[in-house]
């Protein structure tokens, strides 16, 4: 046993199952998993045993139970559990493109993979995963407080900052990002707090408060070190003001002290958890190039993206940003450069906008600050132009709801595209309108695209209106405006790019059968088994029509059919299209067929090839084109 172990967990689990006989028939199966499979197995889904045990035990349960289209389970090579287990589930079947049932502290990261999870039975590590998401629920609900707080600052009248409030924060991004478990939103939490402290600075506080604070804004760079900037800005600009109004030194000493020992504390972990004070961050975690100017901005006015499209009251911030450095300049400028501080190093990490997550999470945080200038926006509104208030409330209201409908009822996929993504393909939640908007997601092309620079030059405007007290001044920029406006009405009616085909080789698709030739996938029925002899790529498409084309060769004549085709949406189970593969008699053949997307929501298309097993097949290639 003692050599197992050495050899690692893979060959001491192959050990102990050869060596073991266990009576699978005894085993206390839970009878609400049972039922669970036989329902979804009745919709038609393809079930799979993907457990950390070892293959032949996984075997003779699945032989048992009869319930499992295939088995995925450790060997005496590869231990089958945590992000292996995730890594082999989404070369399957795509990110997001399967449900997951399990119990255990090792299920968390296939978990994060899936698009259901279901939790059976579980043990502690599972269940603080939940209290970490009903966490971080609560820092949302404190969000919303901490904004409150900040439109006593602005306003008295509690019905408009209740309204404000509500238009703010009752949204994308802050109501499907409260549950996910990354520490942008907290991160924005606490520096929206500190920005409160900064502008209440002179107000008497107990040391047991200031300690408090002092505390929580020295907490963020343990959140992660890119913080670091923001926690400096905010301990030196409250420490400075405190000392001006107040002159209190010693109270500014105390918060110093708290913030310096915290920071001593945070260097000495990281050099002795990762040999640098930095942390876990590799030499090139920041990056300055094209992309990362590009993601900047997309993060503000991308149409997926952007916190402007996400929530498009938001321009209201922009608009009022003046006004709010003209009446409260020094708060302004600390929150000016609190807001740079989170925006831009998340613009210049190389995991763009967050990488295989929601669209929009590296914007969470510096999204929280700016719900400050969006309320004192909309609170000055709502004292001078009260019509007009209306007005941006319903609209508001309603862009909120059809947003709230795409995502949480017709079930519109929020996930990041990718840099790879067709640009028809693109948009997630303005589909009807997605011509009209910009679109910075590949810096191939993204200079390039007029609408781009059209969206650039309205956002930048708006900006400008804001700070001009000139009113000739002010109606040359309204002019600029409404050019740009036109500009963007007419570029919407020009036909989009057209994409270019997909291509994918065969040897980059998951396969059950045949082995790698090159970049070729190969079958032959002396030494193979008939199954799958490649699928995928679990391609999230939108509504439209597309044509498929497979490029393959196969020993069987040519009037002879020798294998099949299908195209599915592997998230509902529904066939598009399958289309018979005759026969080649070993020559090279294209076949060419289309099939058709109607239903838009999330989906992840999958292309099967069944080979039966009979003559010698190779698959080269899958490319996919809209039509």
């Amino acid at each position: 046993m003692m050599g197992w172990l050495i050899k690692g967990k893979a060959a001491l689990k192959e050990g102990l199952a050869l060596a073991t006989d266990i009576d699978v028939s005894v085993l206390p199966y839970d009878l609400s998993v049972i039922e669970l499979i036989k329902t979804e197995r009745s919709t038609g889904r393809t079930v799979i045993l993907a457990t950390a045990s070892h293959f032949s035990l996984a075997e003779r349960v699945a032989e048992h139970l009869q319930l499992f289209d295939q088995v995925l389970a450790s060997d005496g090579q590869t231990n089958l559990s945590s992000h292996r287990k995730r890594d082999l589930l989404v070369k399957h079947y795509g990110e997001q493109g399967f449900d997951y049932a399990g119990n255990s502290r090792d299920d968390i990261a296939v978990w994060g993979s899936a698009r259901h999870a279901f939790v059976v039975n579980p043990d502690r590590g599972v269940e603080g995963r939940a209290r970490a998401q009903g966490f971080l629920i609560f820092c949302g609900a404190l969000v919303v407080f901490v904004v409150w707080k900040v439109t006593g600052l602005f306003s008295t009248e509690l019905r408009d900052r209740f309204i404000s409030t509500l238009l703010a924060c009752v949204s994308l991004p802050l109501i499907p990002a409260a549950n996910q478990v990354y520490p942008d939103m907290l991160g924005g939490l606490l520096s929206a707090l500190g920005l409160y402290w900064f502008y209440t600075a002179q107000q008497r506080r107990s040391w047991c408060t200031d300690l408090l604070l002092a505390s929580t804004i020295a907490f963020l760079p343990w959140l992660q070190i890119k913080l670091a900037a923001t926690c400096v800005i905010l301990v030196l600009g409250v420490s400075a003001r405190i000392y001006r109004e107040t002159g209190e030194y010693k109270r500014v000493l105390g918060i110093l002290v708290i913030a310096g020992i915290s920071c001593v504390l945070l260097a000495s972990y990281n050099y002795y958890a990762f040999g640098k004070i930095s942390g876990p961050y590799i030499g090139n975690a920041l990056e300055i190039s094209k992309t990362s100017f590009m993601v900047f901005l997309g993060l503000i006015f991308d149409q997926n993206q952007g916190f402007l499209f996400q929530n498009p009251v938001n321009l209201i911030g922009v608009l009022t940003l003046g006004e709010m450095f003209r009446r409260h300049r020094q708060f302004t400028l600390v929150w000016g450069l609190v807001f740079c501080s989170l925006i831009v190093p998340n613009a210049m990490h190389p995991a763009w906008y967050g990488g295989a997550s929601f669209s929009g999470r590296f914007g969470w945080s510096a999204q929280v600050v700016f719900y400050i200038p969006v309320v004192y926006g909309l609170l000055r509104l709502s004292a001078t132009k009260k019509r007009l208030f209306g007005v941006v409330v319903a609209l508001s209201l309603l862009v909120q709801g059809y947003l709230f409908y795409k995502y949480a009822i017709d079930g519109a996929d929020y996930y990041n595209r990718g840099q790879a993504a067709w640009v028809t393909q693109y948009s997630a939640f303005y589909v009807p309108v997605r011509s009209w908007l910009p679109m910075l997601y590949n810096s191939d092309w993204a200079y390039g695209y007029l609408l781009n620079y059209a969206w650039f030059a309205i956002v930048s405007l708006v900006l400008l209106l804001g700070l001009t007290t000139e009113k000739r001044a002010g109606n040359v920029i309204k002019g600029a405006l409404g050019v740009a406006l036109v500009i963007v009405f007419c570029a919407g009616f020009n036909k989009m790019p057209h994409p270019s085909s997909v291509v994918y080789l065969a040897n980059d698709l998951p396969s059950f059968a045949g082995a790698i030739s090159g970049t070729d996938r190969v079958a032959n029925p002396t030494v193979d088994k008939a199954g799958l002899l490649v699928y995928g790529p679990y391609r999230p498409l939108g509504q439209g029509k597309f044509r498929l084309s497979v490029r393959y060769s196969s020993l069987a004549p040519e009037n002879k059919q020798a294998d099949l085709i299908e195209v599915s949406d592997a998230m509902s189970g529904v066939q598009l299209q399958k289309a018979e593969l005759a026969g080649t008699h070993g020559s090279t053949r294209d076949l060419d067929f289309q099939f058709e997307v109607i239903n838009p929501a999330p989906n992840k298309i999958e292309f099967r090839i069944h080979w039966k097993g009979e003559s010698a097949m190779t698959v080269q290639s899958i490319s996919l084109r809209e039509i």
